[in-house]
C-alpha cells in the first residue's frame, strides 16, 4: 500500500499495542456502492476514528484513542490508539475464508482491495475490506480477531 506503515510498539506491561498513524495521515478507506468496483482511498481523520469505533462494535476489540501527537519533525499530527493484544498465530487465507463464513459475512467478488490476495466479505451494512494473514490473528480456540482491517458501511 505505497510504503504507508505506522508505527506500532506493544507495551507488555499493560498487555497493549501503541499505533501511530503516519503523520497528517490516517489510515484508509474503501468507497464501494454494490454493482461498482470499490476504491481504496486515503482516509479522513473521521473515517479513520469511524473506522475503529466500527471495528470495536463489530468485534469488542477494546480499540481506545489516546489522542494526537506530533511529528517529530514537526508540522503534521499523528493519530495515537491502544488494543490489546490478541495471543494467537496470524490467520491463513483458508482461516479467514471458513470463519468469515461461519460468523455469517459474505465473501465478496472483490479481492486485493488493500494488500494483494486481501479478501472482503460483507454482512448487512458492513463491508469489510483487507482481510489477510497480516491483519487477523487466530487464537487457540479458532477465533478470528482482526487486528488492521478496513470496515465501511455500505
Amino acid at each position: 500500500m505505497g510504503g504507508m506503515e505506522v508505527d506500532v510498539r506493544f507495551d507488555p506491561a499493560d498487555s497493549l499495542w501503541w499505533k501511530y498513524t503516519n503523520p497528517g495521515f490516517a489510515g484508509f478507506t474503501v468507497e464501494w456502492h454494490p454493482g461498482e468496483p470499490p476504491t481504496l482511498m486515503m482516509a479522513t481523520p473521521l473515517q479513520y476514528l469511524e473506522r475503529l469505533e466500527l471495528t470495536n462494535e463489530l468485534f469488542a476489540m477494546g480499540i481506545e484513542l489516546r489522542g494526537l501527537w506530533p511529528a517529530p519533525e514537526g508540522g503534521d499530527w499523528r493519530i495515537v490508539t491502544t488494543q490489546p493484544d490478541a495471543v494467537g498465530a496470524a490467520a491463513t487465507h483458508e482461516d479467514i475464508l471458513h470463519g468469515m463464513e461461519a460468523a455469517g459475512w459474505e465473501l465478496l467478488p472483490h479481492a486485493d482491495v488493500g494488500r494483494r490476495g486481501a479478501l472482503s466479505f460483507r454482512q448487512g451494512s458492513v463491508a469489510l475490506w483487507d482481510a489477510h494473514p497480516a491483519n487477523i490473528v487466530i487464537t487457540n480456540d479458532g477465533t478470528l480477531v482482526p487486528i488492521d482491517v478496513i470496515l465501511t458501511r455500505v
